[in-house]
């Protein structure tokens, strides 16, 4: 579980891609304990960047926007969601219902491929250290050629 922790992302993104950004709600443990997977999504190259597991504040958001305005965008779709215009530049932002289709699409994909992210079944993850390092897991096991072999 530690390495799967340690997982990043490998590649490097050019400058002036568009991104996604949005979050998947799920459960852990109970269904009253509420979490929310922030990522963003590069559009332009369909990969994962950034990550977060936590909560749904400005505070939570944050480093995930961060990384991804250290990439120098040229675009950020979000959702509606009140706390992303206090994040992002307003040159940069672009927000609206059907704005960020392309990470919803990855959200179906990652819900299939991950059971217990499914909200209407019984398997919840048990704890957030362990949903994290299954994300990390899914996004970048594939993109690092030696993390099996370490």
């Amino acid at each position: 579980m530690l390495k799967a922790e340690n997982l990043k992302p490998v590649i490097r993104f050019p400058e002036g891609c568009i991104y996604d950004i949005d979050e998947v709600q799920t459960y852990i443990g109970k269904r009253e304990n509420k979490f929310w997977i922030t990522y963003g999504w590069n559009v332009d190259l369909q990969v994962p960047i950034g990550l977060n597991v936590g909560g749904r504040s400005s505070k939570d958001l944050k480093p995930v926007v961060d990384e991804i305005l250290c990439n120098q965008p040229k675009k950020i779709n979000t959702d509606r969601y009140s706390a992303y215009p206090g994040l992002i530049p307003e040159e940069l932002h672009s927000k609206g219902k059907r704005k960020a289709n392309c990470i919803e699409n990855k959200h179906k994909c990652l819900r299939k491929d991950i059971a217990y992210l499914i909200r209407e079944t019984m398997c919840f993850a048990k704890s957030i250290r362990m949903l994290e390092a299954r994300i990390r897991w899914y996004f970048w096991a594939k993109t690092d050629p030696n993390f099996f072999l370490e």
